[in-house]
């Protein structure tokens, strides 16, 4: 009995010692996660996704006449879409998705001296103080367009960050939630089942994707003005690269993944309210 419990001991250690590496290296890659929800300005999106929530359903109130349910689904909203439980479905969707080694290839590609330059001009561009300025450019572009070699880097850089996508995919997701959260409180015979919304989805695709590819296209004609090609195809040639094309496309599923289980926690909310 004593060699026994001794020898459990020996494994309880032993287990511990190879535990160590493994926690180590967990901890290391949620660093590196945090590290690249910073740099990205995911962060940002983080914030303000509870308000960006209220503004597609506010936007929507109109399918709910009652002011009493349009309450609760105001409530539902604020407590389903917390930056808290938003940050930490990206991450730990992100912590399963993203292996180490591509984590460390991008947050070097984010440190890219170049990359740092381009991606400060570009997220500048979306400055509310450079409003004026950017639609003073967008007039001039109408009169004389851009030369068509800067127009094929910027389709490039486009595709290869997925900026046009993205910023469909995220409409998309907030006027799913919308609907999800109010499904459960209509009248069954006004209840929009998944064929219904996907087609319904398929329409808002087709309207906003034109607008949406004009814009970043603009945008990024504006941001990168003082950028000649040359500069601008080493930038375009790092988005293009894996671990960018990689790591965007993770990224991207985890914040569409988070909203659409922030609508499903207030469909539920919903759903027993009522």
């Amino acid at each position: 009995m004593y060699h026994s419990s001794k020898t459990m001991q020996y494994i309880f250690i032993l287990l511990l010692l190879l535990a160590l590496p493994l926690l180590s290296h967990a901890q290391s890659k949620q660093a590196s996660i945090d590290e690249i929800l910073q740099a990205t300005g995911i962060n940002k999106l983080i914030t303000a996704s509870p308000k960006l929530a209220l503004a597609a359903l506010k936007q929507s109130a109109f399918a709910v006449e009652d002011p009493e349910v349009n309450s609760q689904l105001n409530a539902a909203f604020k407590r389903a879409f917390t930056e808290e439980s938003i940050k930490q479905s990206i991450s730990s969707q992100l912590h399963q998705s993203i292996p180490s080694s591509l984590a460390n290839n991008y947050l070097s590609l984010l440190a890219d001296p170049i990359w740092q330059k381009l991606s400060k001009m570009e997220r500048a561009s979306s400055n509310p103080a450079n409003a004026q300025e950017m639609m003073a450019f967008a007039e001039n572009i109408q009169r004389q367009s851009a030369a068509d070699s800067r127009v094929a880097l910027i389709e490039r850089l486009d595709q290869a960050n997925r900026t046009s996508e993205f910023s469909i995919e995220l409409q998309l997701a907030f006027f799913r939630s919308v609907f999800k959260a109010i499904n459960p409180i209509m009248d069954s015979d006004m209840k929009i089942d998944e064929e219904e919304l996907s087609k319904m989805q398929d329409e808002v695709r087709k309207s906003i994707s034109s607008d949406i590819n004009k814009h970043v296209q603009l945008s990024y004609l504006y941001a990168f003005r003082n950028v000649d090609d040359v500069e601008l195809e080493s930038y375009v040639q790092l988005s293009e690269s894996t671990s960018n094309r990689d790591s965007n496309l993770q990224l991207t599923k985890a914040i569409i993944n988070a909203i659409d289980r922030a609508a499903s926690r207030a469909a539920r909310e919903m759903e027993k309210s009522n």
